[in-house]
């Protein structure tokens, strides 16, 4: 899981729905972001407050030689660079 929170001034629920609905057809922002979750096998959870909106990426973490979702908690992750191949 990955949480972004900020101090702002939120999103007002109305505003949240409505932003989602309108822009979905284009498949950017929020709802874009909930697409491509979802089709990572997780999904995108927001939480708007008068004091601050939370964004939570909730998504699958796989060991590629099991295929099966492991749980990492309070864990440092770190980027591993894998080798492109060659375009000729």
């Amino acid at each position: 899981t990955l949480e972004i929170k900020d101090q702002g001034h939120g999103i007002p629920l109305g505003v949240l729905e409505t932003t989602e609905c309108a822009i979905s057809q284009l498949g950017v922002g929020i709802a874009g972001m909930r697409e491509r979750a979802r089709q990572l096998g997780g999904k995108l959870e927001i939480i708007g407050r008068s004091n601050g909106t939370e964004i939570q990426a909730i998504l699958p973490l796989a060991i590629p030689s099991q295929g099966n979702p492991v749980s990492v908690k309070n864990a440092e992750l770190k980027a591993v660079p894998i080798p492109r191949p060659e375009v000729a």
